[in-house]
């Protein structure tokens, strides 16, 4: 459902390109499909910032994550997106 919602938001463009999703996009498409915007957009706002990345940056940052330990990438979750409580 959220893969959904986050191909059909917008871009939202700067001086180097796109730079994520338009934040009236994301909460327009959350809201058609009855998902709580208060809960997703950060989600779907971290979706767009990585679809928006050049290879070259997408591979810089797939080599980090894989380098991670378990608890730098929980630690990194949960200052993401809270830790659900």
């Amino acid at each position: 459902m959220l893969a959904s919602v986050a191909a059909r938001c917008e871009y939202s463009y700067g001086a180097m390109g796109r730079v994520g999703f338009l934040y009236r996009s994301m909460k327009d498409r959350l809201k058609w499909v009855k998902l709580s915007i208060k809960h997703y957009v950060r989600l779907i706002s971290q979706v767009g910032q990585i679809l928006s990345m050049s290879e070259e940056d997408y591979k810089k940052e797939k080599v980090k994550a894989i380098k991670m330990s378990s608890s730098s990438i929980a630690e990194a979750l949960k200052s993401a997106f809270g830790d659900g409580k």
